[in-house]
């Protein structure tokens, strides 16, 4: 019944805004201009409201899990650099499972954006295809790109868990099933990056063969590449600097992927938005995100713009979720040295917080055209207002984790 007024305003909205590209050609007898590529996959990824579907909010889970995912790397490779002060209890709780939640989430993120580039080539209303047949891998654009990504997140993926759940066999032991697969990780990671700056025209555009250098494709790209270069030097570091360097390890590992981890928060960023302005191709296909090929809904057919008090909104709630799940994780590691009750209480606290701000991040998708009709406008400031003073629990209640039994 609370989401009731949220779609009949969205489903209003849909209704009165003037008609697209893709309208007219559900109108037009011959629909010419909707079997082309392009034009099916701006139907198949462009939001509706009626009905929802989850094909067309793919770009979006694209760009807010692979946030999430680097937050928590970077509040892992943060306390990492304070790992050596505390028990291994905490250790777990603030920079092993962590590191695993973020590995888990850039590989949900990757599949995402698998199912993204290989749904935009169909029209829509048509079964979610779930996985691509080997020969469509270097044909269809977008998904090389993306299955690179997601090799080297399940490369990632290993390297967390081993790194959580431990390994024998001294220093050889950890370079065969931690380092090894992270080293792995990381070329796939430099090599993703490189397909993304191939497929925008990164070095032609800075060489300034290629008009159009400063745009946030180029940026995006970019910053993933050097996000991928950090997580190669952290993993090449580990492997190479013994556990008893402490100074080598927090300049040749925690550092690098604290930074790479930064690297590729700025990057989802600029995806989240990308997104907002409607270029759903975000970095992986390029033809989705010209300005011909982007739809025009207001009343002065203008392009889609980036709306930051809305966009702040979607990233902050985002952030959110993941330092949620970061206080989740130190809750469920710490009950042995808490009474039943205390336990109980603060699981139940983060959890609740937790499925809190991915409702937000849902209802964002819900809302991305921002209603302004009364009362829905102060609805979504209201919900914005919620997420800011979550913000601030969140940072002190994971402050108070790192200062727990200090």
């Amino acid at each position: 019944a609370a989401v009731r007024p949220v779609l009949t305003c969205a489903r209003s909205l849909a209704r009165s805004r003037p008609a697209t590209a893709t309208d007219d050609n559900n109108a037009d007898s011959d629909g010419a201009a909707m079997e082309s590529p392009t034009a099916h996959a701006r139907a198949a990824l462009l939001p509706s409201a009626e009905p929802y579907e989850l094909r067309a909010t793919l770009a979006y889970w694209t760009s807010v899990v692979w946030l999430e995912a680097s937050v928590a790397f970077t509040a892992a490779s943060f306390f990492m650099l304070f790992s050596d002060r505390w028990e291994a209890e905490k250790v777990t709780a603030l920079v092993n499972a962590p590191f695993v939640m973020g590995a888990a989430l850039f590989t949900v993120g990757a599949y995402v954006g698998i199912l993204s580039a290989l749904n935009a080539q169909h029209p829509p209303h048509t079964p979610l295809r779930l996985w691509p047949r080997p020969s469509e891998l270097r044909v269809v654009p977008g998904l090389w790109g993306y299955f690179v990504y997601f090799v080297g997140t399940l490369w990632f993926l290993w390297n967390c868990i081993a790194g959580l759940v431990g390994v024998s066999g001294g220093r050889l032991g950890a370079l065969e099933f931690i380092w090894a697969p992270g080293i792995m990780g990381g070329v796939s990671f430099v090599w993703g990056a490189l397909i993304e700056c191939d497929t925008n025209e990164v070095w032609g555009k800075l060489r300034g063969r290629v008009s159009g250098w400063c745009c946030i494709s180029v940026a995006l790209s970019l910053a993933n590449l050097v996000g991928g270069v950090l997580f190669l030097w952290g993993s090449v570091g580990g492997a190479a600097v013994a556990p008893s360097d402490l100074l080598g390890q927090r300049l040749w590992v925690a550092g690098p992927f604290l930074v790479g981890s930064a690297a590729f928060i700025v990057g989802s960023s600029l995806m989240l938005a990308m997104w907002k302005r409607e270029q759903y191709g975000l970095g992986m296909i390029a033809g989705l995100n010209s300005p011909a090929h982007m739809p025009h809904h207001d009343e002065h057919d203008h392009a889609p713009q980036v709306r930051w008090n809305h966009f702040g909104f979607v990233h902050t709630s985002a952030v959110c979720s993941g330092l949620a799940m970061i206080d989740l994780l130190f809750t469920a590691q710490r009950q042995r040295s808490v009474t039943l009750h205390e336990t109980i209480r603060n699981a139940t606290g983060a959890a609740v917080v937790v499925m809190l701000a991915h409702g937000v991040l849902w209802l964002g998708v819900v809302v991305h055209r921002t209603p302004r009709v009364k009362p829905y406008g102060a609805l979504v400031r209201y919900m914005r207002m919620l997420m800011v003073l979550l913000a601030f629990h969140l940072a002190f209640s994971v402050t108070a984790d790192v200062l727990y039994d200090e």
